[in-house]
């Protein structure tokens, strides 16, 4: 009768052991998921804000109000690779979106992961972003 007891408590114990070391893995894992989706959040937000800083750079000082036939060129003069193009009612240059008027002057920009990360748009705003995402200024304040 003792004896059965002590198998008892060893299975309860390594059941309970086992438990814990799937508890504590699964932690562990949902941590590094954690920190990989805030590393390359960080990444695209460098890169789109790196992009802005060079949109700004260039026209602010001589052009404040480029239409799209100056940004498309500049786009392409400054890296060969570049493609921009029209996609939601924006103009998608590397990682920001640049809306234009009805006369092809400049309006604003959009940076759509500063956008999705404060305003938690939904797939269908997401689909017309041009319609609905906040516009930056060109020129003024620097982020």
């Amino acid at each position: 009768m003792r004896i059965r007891w002590l198998h008892v408590a060893l299975i309860a114990s390594l059941l309970a052991n086992v438990g814990l070391a799937i508890g504590w893995g699964t932690q562990v894992l949902s941590e590094a998921v954690l920190a990989s989706d805030t590393g390359s959040t960080f990444r695209y937000l460098s890169a789109e804000r790196e992009s802005l800083r060079a949109i700004r750079a260039h026209f602010c000082p001589s052009n404040p109000s480029p239409d799209r036939a100056e940004v498309s060129a500049w786009a392409v003069s400054r890296d060969a690779n570049s493609n921009p193009y029209d996609k939601d009612g924006l103009l998608w240059i590397d990682d920001v979106g640049v809306r234009f008027d009805e006369s092809d002057r400049f309006e604003g920009v959009c940076l759509p992961q500063t956008w999705g990360m404060l305003e938690e748009p939904n797939p269908s705003m997401q689909d017309r972003a041009g319609g609905f995402c906040p516009l930056e200024p060109l020129c003024g304040s620097t982020p």
